[in-house]
């Protein structure tokens, strides 16, 4: 309709506002022209329509940021790439990606190898972890407060080391998301049992179970397990445990020097698990930080606004929207070299070919010459 009251012109600001809804959509019609026999004479194709979304909810920090450009330049190219969603993927995979290279520095997860391609592999699996919780967000499935700083520190111990990470995105991936609810069990979800205050050896290695109940503040069973209520289980296995128990032959190994080392019950990757002895730590400044120069992660996605509806080839939001989750994959996928150990390819490369990197990933997997990446 929008396309039909332009003319000839070569496109049109248009805001859509819905009296039903808080939110309302600011949008620019792109209107496409090919040239006919005649030479040049237009002939009008499909309109593109490129959108911000505004109103309650709705991170405007992009939108502000391009149209600031625009009272320097006002072309209509500078306007098409105000409303271009390409630049906006790719500046969200570099800040990612500066990120991922300081959480290396940061972050502790169980390793006996004590080598950094671990931390590398666990890094991708919680991004792609918490990219996928993000849009389920997005799709009211999980509790928005488990997210928002100050209400946060109203319901867990923030002082107290790797406190986010442990009590709420590990319950909520492993205890929550991997948590099937059965027709007998509507309710199964529960936490490590306890006896004498000391954890139940029943429950060791039973990783669909919540944990870490003295990192809340209010510790009555029922109040934390409504902060979760809302998210069904996910079947998949993105949000599967990977502690498991150790084979024999492990249990077996020696040491460099041939001493054989103490009997390990237990290999620990994700290392889910409330044993004080527990290597994990993932301090709360590498998720809650708005200086810009050491972002946190969950304010760097606080900066960009997502969204779960699909684009079409001619309405397009100026949004992340779930194929993001896959184009992280691949390019951090690709930043990991276990074997060489050589610097990864910047960023903006990487991001720039996802199809050819995918054709080399899944050889390497496919291949019985090529060594897999396990992931």
């Amino acid at each position: 309709m929008v396309a039909q009251k332009v003319g000839t012109a070569d496109g049109a600001i248009a805001v859509f506002v819905d009296e039903d809804n808080e939110q309302w959509r600011f949008s620019f019609i792109a209107i496409e022209y090919e040239f006919g026999e005649k030479g040049f004479e237009k002939k009008q194709t499909a309109s593109k329509r490129y959108t911000y979304l505004f109103g309650k909810g709705a991170k405007t920090r992009t939108a502000q940021q391009r149209f600031e450009l625009l009272n320097k330049h006002s072309t209509l190219e500078d306007l098409k790439t105000a409303f271009a969603v390409e630049g906006l993927s790719q500046e969200f995979y570099q800040k990612l990606f500066i990120w991922y290279e300081k959480a290396q520095e940061k972050v502790t997860f169980p390793n006996d190898e004590n080598d950094n391609h671990h931390t590398q592999s666990s890094l991708i699996r919680l991004l792609t972890r918490i990219l996928f919780v993000w849009f389920l967000k997005e799709k009211d499935l999980i509790n928005k407060d488990l997210f928002e700083l100050e209400k946060l520190k109203k319901l867990i111990v923030y002082e107290k080391n790797s406190s986010f990470y442990k009590a709420i995105l590990q319950n909520l991936f492993f205890a929550t998301l991997n948590r099937q609810i059965t027709a007998e069990e509507k309710n199964n979800r529960s936490f490590r049992r306890t006896t004498n205050g000391k954890a139940n050896n029943t429950n060791y290695l039973a990783t669909n179970i919540y944990r870490y109940q003295d990192y809340f503040i209010d510790k009555d069973e029922q109040k934390i397990m409504a902060l979760f209520e809302q998210t069904p289980f996910l079947n998949g296995g993105l949000f599967e445990c990977l502690d498991r128990e150790a084979s024999d032959e492990e249990k077996q190994q020696y040491d460099k020097d041939k001493a054989i080392r103490p009997v390990k019950s237990a290999i620990r990757i994700d290392g889910f698990s409330d044993n004080p002895k527990n290597e994990l730590q993932f301090s709360n400044d590498l998720f809650f930080n708005n200086d810009e120069k050491n972002l946190g992660l969950i304010d760097l996605f606080n900066q960009y606004q997502f969204t779960v509806e699909e684009s079409t080839s001619t309405d397009i939001d100026v949004a992340l929207d779930p194929e993001l989750l896959g184009k992280v994959f691949e390019n951090l996928l690709a930043t990991y070299n276990p074997e060489t150990g050589s610097k990864p390819a910047k960023p903006q490369a990487v991001f720039t070919h996802p199809e050819r990197l995918c054709l080399i990933w899944w050889m390497r997997a496919s291949s019985s010459i090529l060594k897999p990446i396990p992931i």
